[in-house]
């Protein structure tokens, strides 16, 4: 019999909401109301698709737009039929469905019955397991990505039920669970088990079964944590069976809730073209109001007498008509064009070899194709530390105990040297042996890390007892994973795989693993736990604590204890946190001689980057640990303020602590990360870390990862109260004046406490000033964050700047920040997989974060812009001719051409070359992109009302030059036809749209920066698809009974026999070079004359980025430019933002003679409240402030620094801002490599104060 059948027949439950409280009654089912178990994980169902799927895409625009042309042209007022504009509305809808039930179908998961090694069918209250105390080991990785195991534990009055008279018991006891309410979150339950009837406890005696007892009465209520609850999608590991009740069910269980959508983001670009069309829109309805007045202010004398009463027509009856027929205007392809190149570029990123990691065989993932766009845009990049910048494998490095500092500073090295420490725990010979043992049982006891030992899992066949201790049925999924013969590291379990003798340690911080793993290597080995117990092996010796409370860590608390009994006796109470919590706790006799030593090797330790933990205990009394342990049971089994009351009932117990010492755990950084770090600052883009590291640790990471240089000065918020922070916020701004913060290049650092961070976002004049202050920064650091900081600062830079706001994370306390960003991205690994589910891009390396911004954001963005510009351009030089046509035919409503062939001009003719413009086209070579990312700031600038205005003018030229010109030709030149008759008015009509669809498809080439076969396919298969269906509508169409499908037949047939025109096949490429040589001419002379930076890196790698360049600018260039661009290469200076040489660096004595006393001194600026200041974007002023700026410059104040500070200082003020010309290094410098070794960092210089900064502004 299944387990899971077993399950269901013996535990039903029924559950109802009563007020905020959830209750479930134990063996009394609600067969009205049963609660089922099913869950959907799609966002469609047979049902629902159709109304959803058209109410999301009907409210678009452009589809709403078109949706009333299409009932617009059901009435008789219509030119056309509805098919003109149903049928490219039904077609775009189409295939925006099949992309919706491809992404859903990506979203379907299975369910399976719970077993060993199988998933949980719902969240279940842990009643009993096979392991001794109901303890049972599962695996998360389906909720939280995190492949550690995780501990939960039955209450004490139900973990002995290992039997069916036990279960029976057990259900008969009508026992209740009251719980919280279903909520999303993963990391909080709490609950009471109520005990009615009281519990029935039975005691095995041999192999009978005594008889029943009941428990005293006083044990009425039993209080549950997460400890108790088993998620559904949880896997069992390491547990034969377990036993547990149904608390959530179907759409309440926190997988269900926490499978929810979020909130959808759009992309900047697609903002940009709903404001684009909607323009449009607005355009077509004036064109059409000024057209229906021409029309309704001609004579019609002439036509009533032909027509009669029909040639009085309304003018409403006009506009509409004029309406319909200008209808592409507004590009209903454009969405659908856009959805399929951004998938086709998802996939291209996603099979970038270059962002495939092999150690952890995964690669880079796309889930959100709307935020490509996105990453070429980014200005501000929100970064955490702990496993984004480094590698989240901690190494415990330096302890101190009892003001005695061990540990050794070895280059390379891994191990921690417990010789020294080991001798003086032997001999004594400082006399710290005791607090060494106590350190180190505090190491091998105060955490929550759980032991797994290699070992032979047995099971029974189907249709044994399944509650027996060591049988389980077993259906699917058992691990196939053999020991390992020597020791390694798992740096994704934060654990570590040593013999088959030796325990394997999951811990669910990594921190908490290498402090095991040290108190093992110096002789106290953690070996294993149950609910009540924790083992610990000393120099060989087993020693059993009792572990009667554990004070759970949290990031408010920012420690966590632990109290239990010792072998001798004693009740001892262990804990480590945060120095500033710890030491704060010390007793008022502790020995403070220890305490200073301990605080030096915590800054020493901070100083070279380290993570510090402090550790304390504290000796209790029966008597004093029985009356807090009434607090703590009480405050357990409070349901509405629980946790508030745990915390306040701990710190009752948590004071009068004595110290023991503290560690130091080395996270190193990741490869690449200081080489990317820079390449981002030479991209412009600022970097902010968000880290819950204490200041002098954050700082020591940004020294490593070159965020901050020893020579950039440093402003520091950490202060102890709100008006010492306005204060010392208000200093900042004005001692550095108007003129400072007009600048986003300056080479600042500001680093930022969490408690000053707290009064600066609670107050909106100092959360302006702060913001103010920071993006004048080159670097800034906020240290001890938490989640609601990060997400709080990501939410305040995103809605104060114009560049887009990137936040890249790796754990779960990262997800709000990264959901509060324009574009999230998630390093998959070591803190679970929260942050990749939650992000819109997935990495596996913060060093991807380089091409994935530099190669293929930025070409996305290029390709994007140009398809938005291009489909505006073709629509509008149709509607253009189609216009000038109107003032010869009286305004009649008719086109120049059929209704088909204006509708295909959109859906075939110029689709193809538009899709492959959008596919495959780049800005410049991809190795040159990668290679200098001083190129990104450049391609952020391809679309704008300037470039909207001259794609538009360059449109309607076009169609002035096209149809006049073929009017002319068939009315004034040779004979079209080889049997010399003339054509007519729908068969004139026809051949402009010929010559249309050639003329924009050869735009298409122009404008391509990267001419390539695919480019020539898109070219000739427009061509082709125009003469394929000209041919199809003349002979195949007409067969068919539907005479509608080929109204003009006459007019294709005419076409044809004109093409073999002599006449006919000069005229078309004439055409050609009168529309199309202007553009070559204009972009020849500007690429000769006034080359962008770009267009120069280019042309001096000797790379052709488009044929044009070497037929018409090369000889130019080679002749005109050489010189004057070599002039420019060997006269230009760059500052550190944009050097390539790591040497070459803005010192503190230019950073202080770009501030000058002309510019920042208090009494010669303008105040800064007075001052307008536009946060949005601020650039470097150039041009003639450039000019005032450098003469301002010339005089300096700094006389006393020798003859060459003086000679410095009379040296004209550098341009911070990008670079007019190009820099002499830029073609011959490499890119930044990463050729250093990584050796143990020293403690750097200390980096010039706020202070010494303001006295020499003074």
């Amino acid at each position: 019999m299944p387990f899971f059948s077993y399950f269901k027949s013996k535990f039903q439950c029924c559950a109802e909401e009563v007020g905020q409280r959830h209750e479930v009654n134990i063996g009394r089912p609600d067969l009205e109301h049963p609660v089922t178990n099913s869950l959907r994980t799609t966002k469609y169902n047979m049902m629902t698709f159709l109304p959803k799927f058209l109410f999301s895409k009907l409210t678009e625009p452009s589809n709403a737009f078109f949706l009333m042309l299409t009932f617009l042209q059901c009435f008789p007022i219509s030119p056309f039929s509805w098919h003109s504009s149903g049928a490219p509305l039904i077609s775009i809808l189409v295939v925006n469905a099949f992309t919706e039930l491809y992404e859903d179908l990506l979203r379907e998961g299975d369910i399976v019955r719970i077993g060993r090694e199988e998933n949980v069918p719902a969240d279940l209250l842990l009643l009993s397991s096979s392991e001794p105390g109901g303890v049972l080991y599962i695996e998360t990785a389906n909720l939280d990505g995190e492949s550690n195991l995780k501990i939960r534990q039955a209450p004490m009055y139900t973990n002995d039920i290992n039997s069916a008279e036990k279960l029976r018991a057990f259900i008969k006891s009508e026992s209740l669970v009251i719980c919280d309410r279903p909520s999303r979150s993963l990391d909080y339950f709490q609950g009471v088990l109520r005990l009615n009837h009281g519990l029935l406890r039975v005691h095995n005696q041999g192999s009978e079964i005594s008889a029943f007892r009941k428990i005293a009465s006083d044990i009425s209520e039993v209080p549950l944590t997460l400890s108790n609850l088993v998620f559904r999608g949880a896997k069992v590991r390491q547990t034969d069976w377990m036993v547990g009740v149904v608390i959530y069910a179907g759409r309440n269980t926190k997988l269900a809730l926490n499978s929810v959508r979020k909130s959808t983001k759009v992309s900047r670009l697609h903002k940009l073209a709903n404001w684009l069309v909607v323009t449009q829109i607005g355009w077509l309805l004036v064109i059409c109001a000024i057209l229906t007045l021409w029309a309704q202010a001609q004579s019609k004398d002439w036509l009533r007498e032909m027509l009669a009463e029909k040639a009085d027509v309304s003018i409403f009856e006009t506009f509409l008509g004029e309406l319909i027929l200008y209808a592409n205007l507004v590009p209903i392809s454009l969405y659908v064009t856009v959805e399929g190149c951004l998938m086709c570029q998802a996939y291209y990123l996603q099979q970038d070899i270059l962002l495939y990691d092999e150690g952890k065989d995964q690669k880079a993932e796309v889930k959100s194709f709307g935020m490509i766009p996105n990453l070429g845009a980014i200005k501000y990049v929100m970064s955490d530390k702990t496993g984004t910048l480094t590698t989240n494998m901690m190494r415990f490095k330096f302890c101190s105990i009892g003001g005695q500092k061990y540990g050794k500073r070895v280059s390379g090295s891994d191990e921690f040297y417990t010789d020294k420490l080991l001798a003086d725990l032997r001999t004594n010979r400082k006399e710290n042996a005791g607090d060494i043992d106590l350190f180190m049982t505090a190491c091998a006891v105060c955490h929550t890390v759980v032991v797994e030992r290699e070992k032979r899992a047995e099971f029974v066949e189907e249709g044994e007892t399944p509650l027996s201790r060591d049988a389980t049925p077993m259906k699917s999924h058992r691990s196939q994973g053999s020991a390992e013969s020597s020791a390694r590291e798992s740096p994704l379990r934060s654990t570590t795989v040593h013999k088959s003798s030796e325990p394997t340690y999951h811990a669910c911080s990594p921190d908490e693993a290498a402090i095991v793993r040290f108190a093992r290597a110096g002789k106290y080995c953690f070996t294993g736990r149950t609910p009540n117990a924790i083992t610990v092996e000393v120099n060989g010796e087993p020693k059993i604590y009792t572990l009667l409370a554990v004070l759970e860590f949290s990031s408010t608390r920012k420690r966590m204890a632990v109290i239990v009994q010792t072998p001798e006796g004693t009740i001892r109470l262990f804990v480590k946190g945060a120095d500033i919590k710890i030491l704060s706790m010390l007793s008022s006799d502790s020995n403070q001689k220890t305490r200073h030593a301990t605080q030096s090797h915590l800054k020493e330790f901070a100083n070279l980057g380290y993570r510090t933990l402090c550790y304390g205990y504290r000796d209790l009394t029966e008597r004093e640990y029985s009356g807090w342990s009434q607090l703590w049971q009480s405050a357990n089994c409070d349901l509405n303020d629980r946790q508030a009351q745990m915390d306040q009932v701990a710190e009752l117990i948590e004071r009068d602590i004595t110290l023991l010492g503290a560690s130091a755990i080395e996270d190193k950084l990741q490869d690449r990360v200081p080489q990317t770090i820079a390449r981002m600052l030479q991209a412009d883009i600022r970097v902010w870390v968000l880290t819950g590291d204490k200041l002098e640790t954050a700082l020591n990471i940004g020294y490593s990862c070159s965020l901050v240089t020893p020579q950039t000065p440093t402003l520091i918020l950490a202060c102890n109260t709100e008006e010492e922070t306005a204060a010392h916020l208000d200093k900042y701004v004005d001692r550095l004046g108007s003129r400072c913060l007009e600048h986003r290049d300056n080479q600042m650092a500001l680093i930022v406490d969490a408690h000053c961070l707290d009064w600066v976002l609670g107050s909106r004049i100092m959360r302006m000033d702060f913001l103010r202050l920071a993006l004048c920064c080159s670097a800034v650091i906020c240290c001890r964050c938490t989640p609601l900081q990060k997400a709080a600062v990501t939410r305040l830079v995103r809605g104060n700047v114009d560049g887009l706001v990137l936040a890249i994370g790796d754990g779960a306390n990262d997800v709000a920040m990264i959901q509060e960003a324009d574009v999230g991205v998630g390093i998959s690994g070591f803190e679970g997989g929260q942050a990749s589910a939650a992000a819109d891009f997935s990495l596996t390396q913060f060093r991807h974060l380089d091409r994935l911004l530099f190669v293929h954001g930025a070409s996305c963005f290029h390709r994007i812009t140009k398809i938005v510009l291009y489909t505006l351009y073709k629509n509008l030089v149709e509607v253009c001719m189609n216009v000038t046509y109107a003032f010869y035919n009286g305004h009649s409503d008719s086109g120049m051409a059929d209704e088909y062939t204006m509708v295909r001009y959109n859906l075939f003719y110029t689709s193809i070359t538009v899709g492959c413009f959008g596919v495959h086209d780049n800005p410049a070579p991809l190795h040159v992109m990668a290679k200098y990312p001083r190129l990104y700031p450049l391609f952020q600038n391809n679309i704008s009302i300037r470039s909207h205005m001259m794609w538009s003018a360059n449109a309607i030229a076009h169609a002035f030059l096209i149809f006049h010109s073929v009017l002319y030709w068939w009315k004034y030149g040779t004979s079209a036809f080889t049997h010399g008759r003339d054509g007519w008015t729908q068969m004139v009509g026809t051949f402009m749209y010929l010559c249309l669809v050639v003329i924009v498809n050869f735009k298409a080439l122009i404008e391509s920066r990267s001419i390539s076969v695919i480019s020539a396919i898109g070219f000739f298969g427009s061509l082709l698809a125009y003469l394929v269906l000209l041919l199809s509508d003349s002979y195949v169409f007409p067969h068919f009974s539907a005479p509608v499908l080929a109204p003009n037949r006459a007019s294709y047939l005419g076409l044809i026999y004109s093409l073999p025109s002599p006449s006919t096949a000069f005229f078309i490429p004439l055409m050609c070079a009168v529309c199309l040589v202007p553009d070559i001419i204009v972009k020849s002379i500007e690429r000769t004359m006034d080359p962008s930076l770009l267009q120069r890196v280019v042309q001096s790698l000797k790379t052709k980025d488009n044929v044009l360049d070497l037929i018409l600018r090369q000889p130019l260039v080679k002749v005109v430019g050489a010189v004057g661009l070599k002039a420019q290469l060997e006269g230009g200076k760059l500052g550190y933002m944009f050097a390539q040489d790591d040497g070459r660096v803005i010192t503190q004595a230019d950073l202080l003679r770009m501030y000058g006393a002309a510019d920042c001194h208090p009494e010669a600026k303008t105040p800064v409240a007075q001052t307008p200041q536009t946060i949005r974007s601020i650039e470097a002023k150039t041009g003639d402030a450039e000019d005032r700026d450098k003469k301002k410059a010339a005089p300096s104040n700094n006389t006393s620094s020798g003859s060459s500070e003086k000679s410095n200082a009379a040296a004209p003020k550098k341009n911070m801002g990008y670079p007019r010309r190009l820099p002499a290094d830029f073609l011959t410098a490499e890119p930044i490599e990463d050729n250093a070794k990584q050796e143990e960092p020293n403690p750097p210089d200390p980096p010039p104060s706020a202070e010494m900064i303001f006295n020499h502004i003074q």
